[in-house]
């Protein structure tokens, strides 16, 4: 009796391993590998209409519109103009079309993982809701991109928990320590050699068509006024033609000792360059000057220690655009091996 028990065990055992077995198979079949079962069962499926799709990537499809809206925001944010769209790689934006798609599917996988981010997303819409006329005329603006303030502020809050998964998983190879920092500035020190240079402040009289003897007459008239005691930061203010410096008091700022430095014609340094803290009236092709302008500063190279933190931020950029790019090249050859991305005509 207990053999035919225990016979009867291992004949259930072998069926329950074979039919898990079978089970098994079919799951990577049909969810991960896209193999010959799969295959099977879409071989007779009908053809999806792919004219209007630039890429599927895990089931979503990224239509050409969205490419082309893509497009156009890149052009927006690399300066570029409508005309020079074209000088955009295609292969490029679409590449960017895709990597966003995966992240938002990372970010779906990993959502127990990530901060909620719900009332920095309420707190940014707001935000821009206080930029519009009114809440309604917000609303309206919304309504126009196809978003009610509830599926826009979903949208924000998406977007930020997806860069909370990209932060999270290239953190740990943003760390830059002192001693790549030090071997980094033995390499570039040469670089970052400061020329001389000064601090300068202005005011400026246009010729702008105006007649060339008026315009120096009035350049003389605020020479004289400075030398009865007038402040020289509150006149540039009243006079100057400068519209940038004029508000900043006339200052220029550090002027280098270089050959593309602002106004080169302007006698600032060498053995004709104007005293320091001396109102001085100079001509440059543009008009009249009354420059003012501090000491002359030597040429030095700065120390590690002053630049050690424009360096790390540096290095760390370099080193997050690495990650990045890596990270993303992850998923998109797991994806390919998963067959689980589409490309279609762009």
């Amino acid at each position: 009796m207990t053999r035919v028990r225990l016979s009867s065990l291992r004949i259930f055992a072998l069926k329950l391993g074979i039919f898990s077995t079978v089970l098994l198979y079919l799951a990577i079949d049909l969810w991960f590998w896209h193999g010959p079962v799969w295959s099977y069962i879409h071989s007779g499926a009908a053809e999806k209409d792919t004219s209007k799709l630039a890429a599927t990537v895990y089931g979503e499809d990224l239509s050409k519109e969205q490419f082309s809206r893509l497009r156009r925001e890149m052009v927006w944010q690399r300066g570029l103009d409508g005309e020079e769209e074209g000088a955009l790689d295609p292969d490029t934006c679409l590449m960017e079309l895709i990597n966003r798609s995966m992240l938002r599917i990372a970010t779906r996988y990993n959502d127990k993982n990530l901060p909620l981010c719900r009332e920095e997303a309420e707190a940014e819409v707001a935000g821009l809701a206080s930029r519009a006329d009114s809440d309604e005329a917000f609303d309206a603006q919304l309504r126009s991109q196809g978003y009610t303030r509830e599926s826009f502020t979903d949208m924000v809050q998406a977007r930020m928990r997806s860069r909370a998964l990209l932060e999270r998983a290239v953190a740990e190879h943003c760390d830059v320590s002192d001693e790549a920092v030090a071997l980094h500035y033995e390499l570039v020190r040469d670089s970052l050699r400061i020329p001389e240079r000064r601090m300068l402040h202005h005011i400026f009289f246009a010729f702008d068509g105006k007649d060339a003897a008026d315009v120096q007459a009035r350049a003389e008239e605020a020479l004289r006024a400075l030398e009865a005691g007038a402040d020289f930061e509150s006149l540039a203010r009243e006079r100057s033609e400068d519209e940038r410096s004029a508000p900043q008091g006339g200052a220029l700022g550090m002027i280098p000792n270089c050959p593309e430095r602002l106004l080169p014609e302007l006698p600032l340094f060498g053995a004709e360059a104007i005293p320091a803290g001396k109102p001085t009236p100079a001509q440059s092709r543009w008009g009249w000057h009354i420059l003012l302008a501090g000491p002359v500063e030597a040429a030095r190279t700065p120390t590690l220690e002053e630049c050690r933190e424009s360096l790390r931020s540096a290095i760390r950029s370099a080193q997050r655009e690495i990650a990045v790019g890596r990270y993303f090249d992850t998923l998109f050859d797991e994806a390919l091996q998963k067959k689980r991305i589409r490309i279609y005509a762009h």
